[in-house]
């Protein structure tokens, strides 16, 4: 019993010197007040800013008193690619490598959070456009930078992304085609950047935006939208379309679209849905696929809709106050 509780203390030890041993090595890169604050404790899991999960692995790191001019935070970064479990990299506030986002963040493949933001030196960068490999963020975090050039395409390959803040950068052009592809969005925050235009796809579970300060445009079927956001026209559809790299810009995919370009008031959810919508939110619900309206109930505003790709002419319901947050059983029936 005394080896096996012995071997099981030698087993964790050895893992913590695994992690703490790269952490080391990050720490010389990170200056003085870093060193200083580091040399205070007795292993890397008890500074402040670092958490372990129940097997001491690092999971979580927040990087305090750096000075971005001084340090060398790239090849910090480098060495927390050895960290396994590394899913969290937070408050990378006013840090750069040479004016640029340190390049070796992007080979973090296994982080699910990623917070990078009050960096105003940036606003004379351009992102780059390298988070392919970044395929398990759920959390993106790049505002308040500054950073100019076009939408980095390679963020709508990120789908298991939930929470995407963009805010007060500088972004231009369109938002890319694919980004249609980032189902799982719950929140999406665009403010502040002025030269971005088009239309916004939609996002059947989206439930917190701000396109505040830009020039972007709602669908009919968008379940989230800003104040004063205006209605894309057919003229707004077709040239984004044209764009924002759509294989096939002529595919009239919104066709149902109408027309009439009108103004929102406020932020709200809308409460009706066409074909297009309910396919996305059917969709994202493991449901598809070619769903046309059949019926709708006007006495309690429910819309039933045939989907003939499926055996027995199955019929779905969908309240017209559908809350994307709410649990999938809440807003979606099977009649």
């Amino acid at each position: 019993m005394i080896i096996s509780l012995f071997l099981i203390f030698l087993y964790i030890q050895s893992i913590l010197a695994n992690d703490c041993v790269y952490f080391d090595k990050a720490v010389k890169y990170l200056g003085s007040n870093y060193q200083n604050q580091y040399s205070k404790v007795s292993n890397c899991y008890n500074l402040n800013g670092i958490t372990c999960n129940n097997n001491q692995h690092i999971t979580e790191i927040k990087i305090y008193n750096v000075n971005k001019y001084k340090d060398d935070v790239s090849n910090a970064i480098t060495e927390f690619e050895n960290l396994q479990y590394l899913t969290l990299l937070v408050n990378l506030k006013n840090v750069q490598s040479n004016g640029h986002i340190p390049q070796s963040i992007f080979n973090l493949k296994n982080l699910k959070t990623l917070i990078i933001s009050n960096n105003l030196d940036y606003n004379t960068s351009i992102l780059p456009d390298n988070f392919n490999n970044l395929i398990n963020l759920e959390k993106l975090d790049l505002s308040y930078n500054g950073f100019r050039g076009s939408f980095p395409k390679s963020i709508c390959n990120l789908k298991k992304l939930k929470y995407l803040k963009l805010q007060k950068n500088r972004f231009e052009g369109t938002i890319p085609y694919n980004c249609k592809d980032l189902e799982e969005l719950l929140l999406l925050n665009l403010e502040g950047n002025m030269d971005l235009h088009g239309y916004v796809p939609l996002y059947p579970k989206l439930g917190s935006c701000n396109f505040h300060t830009t020039d972007l445009c709602y669908l009919p079927d968008a379940i989230c939208i800003s104040k004063s956001m205006d209605k894309c026209t057919k003229n707004n559809i077709k040239s984004t379309d044209l764009e924002n790299g759509n294989p096939n810009p002529h595919s009239n995919e919104y066709e149902n679209i109408d027309t009439e370009s009108t103004k929102s008031t406020e932020s709200t959810h809308s409460s009706k849905y066409t074909e297009s919508a309910i396919r996305l939110i059917l969709k994202s619900k493991g449901k598809i696929t070619n769903v046309r309206v059949i019926k709708r109930n006007e006495l309690n505003k429910n819309y039933i809709y045939n989907d003939s790709s499926m055996p027995n002419s199955n019929q779905y319901k969908i309240s017209s106050t559908f809350n994307p947050s709410a649990p999938p059983e809440s807003s979606l029936l099977i009649k």
